[in-house]
């Protein structure tokens, strides 16, 4: 009868409640031999695989982690119930090959998983770790049956067994290289095996991603291109993975402000929640209602400030992004930010500081030096007319604190104005609030609703025209004015407020007398130069940081649980 055919998928359920049940040593003799252990635990398999499985589900159901490290062999922990991770390695490999199996420990690192919700590499801490490779009918996989089993408590150091040990046999090599790094390299089980160096480089990723049906090998490539994936909360509580599927999310970890994101989420538990939230807590995130199509939720978000979002599955952070301004590629290779307004030095304080606005003119009786000569990093106040009192040049940006800012090169800024994609399309003159300038668009934006924007200078500096409120969206998108103030003349005559825009570059031309500047008019966006001994304006900039990863090193240890918000392990 049907009711009475026994499934292979029957007979697996059926023996690995048996190893479960299992007690240590319940069966045993001391004098036992592996392959008698072996036998018990095993018993009812038939293929490689429900082997391997069994053991691996009898270990992680009955060997608990030492605290005090103090067993290290596949006797010791078997006769004591408990072991370190190499214990438990060598424990798997002893019974694995009574049972006929190629296995073999694996030595190495690990990666514990430190949240740090930031677009940077976040350092990882190594610690020795042992685990194991089993062959099975379709060939090698992965196991790590000391993390698999449970976990110590940041709280009160005591282990803990999980209730669920599905997430660390046979790992996914590209999710495994995440955490764990082997010394011999074909231990990955990669195509490519990669160097300690780059692993110290990649972010701490577990294989429960995989259960959200995200792919190891996408979320791999994606940082072998130096970008960043989303942030993930290991919710081990609340296991939000086994709510949903994440059909479709944004991959990198960086979102830039007025570009429009979509989540495709798949419910498998009809009463989860779904949210996305800003840190800010206020209106700066827009999105469309969720449109559902069955199972399926979709929701498109455009982010229109500075700030961090996540993505909530039940009321708790699933998925953090970073979202920031777009930058402004001034080469191939290196795109920058600008400093919020141009620089000012204070007498009095002998400090550099930025106007408080983008568009804010110089002032006479301000207290501070708004134009300066060039080269006068070290010293701002000089003033001197005398041409050769400005041979060197000594940047602005290398005594501004915080930050690390700096003077761009005059073929930098051409290569801002006239090379980068699509240049010509982001660049105008403009008015912001009654004042004239240049306006620049970062390399990635869009239209604020409430504006309109006409690259060029066809109009002079009424090609563009904006209010208050609506430069304070278009500045939420990353533009960037430069107000025409005009210059001083060697002799501290101001001259072109309103009319010109001279900003000094860190280039020296050839004549020993001049300097590289931006020159903008009413009819004119270029680069030229000007002489030393004049007083210009300056808008300084900052580099795009690039991912780094410093290493980090520690003694032997299990997977560790962090407490709450995170969970993270």
């Amino acid at each position: 009868m049907k009711n009475n055919i026994i499934t292979p998928k029957t007979t697996l359920l059926l023996f690995l409640v048996a190893a479960l049940a299992l007690p240590l040593n319940s069966t045993f003799a001391q004098s036992d031999s592996w392959a008698s252990r072996a036998a018990a635990i095993t018993k009812g398999a038939k293929t490689h695989s429900q082997k391997a499985r069994a053991i691996y589900n009898w270990i992680c159901g009955n060997i608990a982690y030492d605290t005090e490290k103090k067993i290290n062999t596949a006797e010791d922990c078997w006769e004591n119930h408990k072991g370190v991770c190499q214990a438990y390695a060598d424990l798997y490999v002893s019974l694995a090959s009574a049972a006929g199996l190629e296995a073999r420990t694996v030595k190495g690192n690990c990666a514990q998983n430190e949240l740090k919700l930031s677009k940077k590499a976040t350092a990882k801490k190594l610690e020795p770790h042992n685990w194991v490779i089993v062959k099975v009918e379709k060939g090698e996989i992965l196991i790590d049956p000391t993390w698999g089993a449970g976990y110590v408590s940041s709280k009160d150091h005591t282990f803990h067994f999980n209730t669920n040990h599905d997430e660390w046999y046979d790992v996914d090599p590209y999710w495994m290289i995440f955490s764990h790094f082997p010394d011999k390299k074909e231990d990955q089980l990669i195509a490519q095996p990669i160097e300690l160096k780059r692993f110290k480089n990649l972010p701490t990723l577990y294989p429960y991603l995989g259960l959200y049906g995200l792919d190891g090998k996408q979320i791999y490539d994606l940082c072998q291109e130096r970008q960043r994936p989303p942030i993930f909360y290991d919710n081990y509580t609340y296991r939000p993975w086994t709510k949903v599927r994440l059909t479709n999310i944004p991959k990198n970890r960086t979102m830039i402000a007025g570009q429009t994101y979509t989540f495709e989420i798949e419910k498998i538990d009809p009463s989860t929640s779904l949210s996305i939230v800003s840190s800010r807590h206020d209106s700066i995130l827009e999105a469309t209602p969720w449109l559902r199509t069955g199972k399926h939720f979709t929701i498109h978000v455009t982010p229109t400030s500075a700030d961090t979002i996540s993505l909530n599955i039940g009321g708790s952070h699933a998925i953090s992004y970073i979202v920031e301004l777009a930058g402004f590629s001034v080469s191939e290779r290196q795109t920058v930010y600008f400093a919020p307004g141009n620089l000012r030095y204070d007498i009095r304080s002998k400090k550099y500081v930025f106007q408080q606005h983008q568009y804010d003119q110089p002032s006479s009786r301000s207290g501070k030096v708004e134009f300066f000569r060039w080269g006068t990093g070290e010293n701002p106040t000089l003033d001197n007319a005398d041409i050769a009192n400005y041979a060197s040049f000594s940047d602005w940006g290398a005594n501004v604190k915080p930050g690390k800012w700096r003077t761009l090169t005059i073929l930098e800024w051409r290569y801002l104005l006239t090379k980068r994609e699509g240049a010509k399309e982001k660049v105008a003159l403009a008015s912001v609030c009654g004042r004239h300038g240049l306006l620049l668009l970062p390399d990635e934006w869009s239209t604020p609703k409430s504006c309109t924007f006409t690259p060029g200078f066809r109009r002079g500096y009424l090609t563009n025209v904006y209010n208050l409120k609506q430069w304070e969206d278009m500045e939420k998108i990353g533009a960037i004015f430069l107000p025409a103030v005009g210059n001083l003349t060697p002799d501290g005559k101001e001259w072109g407020r309103y009319s010109y825009g001279r900003y000094w570059t860190a280039t020296a031309e050839t004549d020993k007398n001049s300097a590289g500047a931006l020159i903008f008019g009413s009819d004119v966006i270029s680069t030229g130069s000007d002489t030393r001994n004049y007083g210009l304006p300056v808008r300084l900039v900052k580099e795009r940081p690039s991912s780094s990863a410093p290493a980090a090193s520690s003694t032997q240890s299990p997977k560790t649980q962090q407490p709450k918000p995170s969970t993270t392990r």
